[in-house]
């Protein structure tokens, strides 16, 4: 009877390691898909911190030609047309700021989100998921009212890109922009009346003032989301060091 109890006590001890090391490796397995999971997010998160900062940029310049532009001089010279015109198009051009977020949204997906066993990095994931949300909502706002106030009035009324070369267009395949392309008193005066449009339009003014607006609004969620993305990638440091 002991050699018996002896047998099934070394059956049970195997069992219980068996099932101990296979624990211990699901749970490697489990860890290793996590650092990768948050090694991906870390690169997601430094991309969206260079598009963060590219827009950050072009958003303030924005915002100043806006806040100039508003009682602005009418051009009286190919200089000044030239002065105006630099602000008319770093106002008038659109890019748009779109999230780097492929990793979270493939965590949330694949039910894996749970995966990330680090509190404070998920709360981070939700937390810009919301400021995404927020700041494509005001992209989206703004977009209108650029179409309703500056594109629909601007656009059929006026030249644009005047002096842009867009034969070394096609075969550059960069917008060159060449000065010395409109010289005659004609096209000139033409450019200058165009101006006079734009300025006195009482539509235009009105979009200076959303424009100055809402791009100061977006900023402020940029810088919040740019702060999120540094907090967020010192909790991934730490835990993938860990």
């Amino acid at each position: 009877m002991l050699y018996a109890f002896g047998e099934i006590l070394l059956v049970v001890i195997g069992i219980l390691i068996a099932l101990q090391v296979n624990n211990w490796n699901e749970q490697r397995v489990i860890r290793s898909q996590e650092i990768n999971y948050l090694q991906n997010l870390d690169k997601d998160l430094k991309k969206d911190l260079t598009n963060l900062s590219q827009m950050q940029e072009e958003r303030q310049q924005k915002l100043e030609a806006s806040v100039e532009l508003m009682g602005y001089p009418i051009p009286e010279t190919k200089a000044e047309y030239l002065e105006f015109n630099a602000l008319f198009n770093t106002l008038f051009f659109w890019r748009e700021y779109n999230p780097s977020n492929n990793t979270f949204k493939e965590l949330v997906s694949s039910g894996n989100f749970n995966i990330i066993s680090n509190d404070s990095i998920k709360t981070y994931l939700l937390e810009m998921e919301q400021v995404n949300s927020t700041i494509i909502g005001i992209r989206e706002h703004m977009r209108r009212e650029y179409d309703h106030y500056l594109y629909d009035i601007v656009v059929p009324k006026v030249e644009l890109l005047a002096f842009y070369d867009f034969e070394r267009l096609v075969k550059e395949r960069i917008p060159v922009k060449d000065t010395s392309k409109v010289t005659s008193t004609a096209e000139i005066d033409k450019l200058i009346e165009d101006s006079e449009f734009i300025l006195s339009n009482k539509a235009f003014n009105n979009a200076l003032k959303l424009i100055a607006g809402n791009n100061a609004g977006i900023l402020k969620y940029y810088g919040q989301k740019v702060t999120q993305i540094k907090k967020t990638q010192e909790f991934i440091r730490q835990e993938i060091d860990s």
